[in-house]
């Protein structure tokens, strides 16, 4: 994969700084974690990785250049296997416990992680995940799910909004943390009476004891140097950011973003960066808008094309069948559904001046790809004579929009990444 330009030398104050934004076109799934780690060696172990929104529901696969490590990433970024500090913005749920044991498997691969985490971040706590499993089994009862990972992602954020905040600096800073847990508790119980409280009341009846062990836990390790907590996490990383360049990583997919996909089966945080977010960085922006060569959806919700077929199974899986998201599903690229995500990201695009963003289309899992390759068009599947004619019309439908098309033969072997002429 080409990155267009050389890194400047070190800025000066109120210099513009480069943006490397990582997207997935998708409804999750594409890749990411492969392109922002291609990115992160290429840039250096010195850019930053900033995680700015969703939670520890992210499963970004990466696989290590030499291919000996493998590890999927949820609450550290996709660059960490080479080196580069995460960052984990205020709008992140945290969760302590996934955090924790997250960090031990990477050092007991032999990898250990630095991150700087806002001490904003919301805190995802049992009571959280519990409500999740109420929700879930009254969908199912009425009809079927309306899409969850099982990581309390959506009951944390309404907690929230309701009011009851718990944050990473309560769980290091404990003075109210007993209050807000029993809080936190009471606010689920109250819930769960409006709906059936007999038969979810054990769920929320369960002492604060896991979560006060998990805070004491997670407060021991930020007094270490490669745990840091801070109220201006994101500032404070831009500031040390060398050659103003920073990596953006996005989770989930702009299909199921809230403001593009279908409600209700949509994620409930933004996959892509606030317009003041953006223009507060004074930056070029930089986009790896991300698609497998095919389309896939892990959980419930309308899938144009799935009825259409595809055959071919992905080695590297590593979404299966479960409780949360059912079926791992999969359909022929569906140049419809690119269109119509490539339009969403352009519109956004189009928020800022036309000569501060570069848009770059990465196509991963080509390995996938039939010898004649198929896709869907006006909702019918079209086969294609090779390559050239699937990149021809890639060009053909996007061509006007790119600064570069890259593709993978494989989703995660990082050092595969070939850019179209």
């Amino acid at each position: 994969m080409l990155i267009r330009g050389l890194r400047p030398p070190n800025r000066n104050e109120g210099e513009i700084m480069t943006i490397h934004l990582v997207v997935d076109l998708g409804f999750g799934d594409s890749g990411k974690g492969a392109v922002v780690s291609k990115l992160a060696r290429e840039l250096g172990s010195d850019t930053p990785v900033i995680r700015f929104g969703s939670g520890p529901q992210a499963a970004h696969q990466v696989i290590s250049k030499d291919k000996d490590i493998r590890h999927v990433f949820s609450s550290f970024g996709s660059g960490t296997l080479t080196g580069n500090k995460t960052v984990w913005d205020s709008k992140c749920l945290f969760n302590p416990r996934a955090f924790l044991n997250e960090r031990d498997a990477l050092i007991g691969k032999g990898v250990l992680p630095s991150i700087l985490i806002h001490s904003d971040c919301p805190v995802i706590t049992s009571y959280d995940i519990a409500f999740n499993e109420v929700t879930l089994a009254e969908q199912n009862k009425k009809g079927g799910s309306h899409g969850t990972t099982g990581h309390g992602i959506a009951a944390t954020t309404q907690r929230e909004l309701d009011g009851y905040h718990l944050s990473v600096q309560d769980l290091i800073t404990p003075i109210f943390l007993t209050d807000k847990l029993l809080g936190i508790q009471q606010y689920y119980k109250k819930k769960a009476s409006s709906i059936d409280y007999m038969s979810y009341a054990y769920k929320f009846n369960t002492p604060i004891d896991h979560d006060i062990s998990n805070a004491k836990d997670f407060a021991k390790l930020s007094k270490s140097e490669s745990v840091v907590v801070s109220s201006s996490a994101t500032s404070r990383v831009l500031e040390e950011a060398p050659y103003g360049t920073i990596i953006l990583e996005s989770a989930q997919g702009i299909l199921i973003d809230p403001e593009h996909g279908v409600f209700p089966y949509v994620t409930r945080h933004s996959v892509l960066p606030s317009e003041e977010y953006i223009t507060k960085l004074n930056s070029i922006l930089e986009i790896y808008a991300v698609t497998r060569s095919y389309h896939t959806r892990h959980g419930a919700g309308p899938f144009p094309g799935e009825k259409l077929g595809y055959g071919n199974s992905n080695p590297f899986e590593v979404n299966e069948r479960n409780v949360y998201q059912g079926d791992f599903r999969s359909s022929y690229l569906n140049m419809d559904l690119l269109e119509y995500s490539m339009n969403k990201l352009t519109n956004w695009c189009n928020k800022f001046p036309n000569d501060t963003s570069n848009l770059h289309l990465v196509i991963t899992c080509m390995d996938l790809m039939d010898d004649k390759p198929k896709v869907i068009i006006n909702g019918e599947v079209k086969e294609l004579a090779d390559r050239k004619e699937f990149f021809d019309l890639i060009l053909k439908y996007f061509g006007q929009y790119l600064s570069e098309l890259i593709y993978t033969e494989s989703p995660y072997l990082e050092d595969e990444f070939i850019a179209v002429d």
